[in-house]
């Protein structure tokens, strides 16, 4: 499909992918578009990339179950680009799970790739149980109060893309994850302090729509990854449209649309181009209606928008 459609002033456009029906509509010409908004039959999100490529938002969130038939075990989240604590050290981590009803001896099991780890004789890991292996272990029980953690291990994963790999005695492969920085890997667990996690296994821990970012800053080390719908206002709040390395007239703007049925109070919130940094606060006393929308642009925000940004 090619992209010089949405030069038109405007229009509908209908189309399919896979079984979904998607439809597009835009009300001015969109010269440089970052994503857009489109509306899927079946409730879920969606958006279409400049090169006229549809990207699909996944269903909501699996169970934690095994993401391989050739073992129980998961490689269920990887925090490899935390937020860097005061004292300078990284709370970098992997998490093992048992997704079977049954304890699995992983003693000599090792993990490999960008770091090596052989697990010690003698390690156990009960069923629905996890395990957490730290680069800094001392610093990382202290910093979440968990147990259930041992290291360190050689090296660190790499900040922009790394691999890990599970292997039995055997030196076998049982798992292997290569993640990355660029979509589909949400850009959250790029050093803005979210994790990696395993969100939908059934497509296996090596597809990169298997992964998610966490739901906390800091991620769930050693437990389940919580769920808490209802405890911040601004959850429910999402960025429903961008423009960004906009050409005149035209100024770079981020909208935000409120989909819930009760006023936001956007007050203190901040919109960031980059991991870390709160480049933009917005005011006090700005509420988003109900099915409200609320734009901000380059004159608020006082910069351009950066074409490249992963904040």
């Amino acid at each position: 499909m090619p992209s010089s459609i949405f030069h038109r002033a405007s229009g509908v456009l209908r189309f399919s992918v896979s079984q979904w029906q998607l439809q597009v509509r835009w009300h001015r010409p969109l010269r440089r578009i970052a994503f857009l908004t489109i509306l899927i039959a079946q409730g879920l999100s969606a958006a279409l990339t400049a090169r006229g490529q549809p990207f699909i938002e996944l269903p909501s969130r699996e169970p934690l179950a095994a993401s391989s038939r050739r073992t129980g075990l998961v490689l269920s989240e990887l925090m490899y680009h935390p937020t860097p604590q005061t004292n300078g050290v990284e709370l970098e981590y992997i998490e093992l799970f048992n997704s079977q009803p049954f304890p699995e001896d992983i003693s000599s099991y090792r993990l490999s790739g960008d770091i090596d780890f052989r697990f010690p004789t003698g390690t156990l890991l009960a069923g629905g149980a996890f395990l957490v292996v730290a680069r800094n272990p001392a610093e990382l029980r202290n910093q979440y109060g968990i147990t259930n953690v041992v290291g360190p291990y050689t090296n660190s994963l790499p900040n922009d893309a790394g691999g890990v790999r599970l292997r039995n005695r055997a030196d076998a492969v049982l798992l292997d994850v290569a993640y990355g920085t660029r979509a589909p890997w949400p850009p959250s667990a790029d050093g803005a302090g979210h994790s990696l996690v395993l969100a939908r296994p059934s497509y296996g821990e090596g597809n990169p729509r298997a992964w998610a970012a966490s739901d906390m800053r800091g991620g769930s080390p050693g437990r389940p990854e919580p769920v808490t719908p209802s405890s911040d206002p601004l959850r429910v709040i999402v960025i429903n449209e961008l423009l960004a390395h906009s050409t005149d007239p035209d100024l770079d703007f981020i909208e935000l649309y409120n989909p819930s049925a009760v006023v936001v109070d956007l007050s203190g919130a901040s919109l960031s181009d980059a991991p870390g940094t709160n480049k933009f606060r917005i005011a006090d006393g700005t509420t988003l209606l109900p099915r409200g929308f609320v734009v901000f642009d380059q004159t608020h925000l006082s910069r351009e928008l950066k074409p490249d940004a992963r904040g």
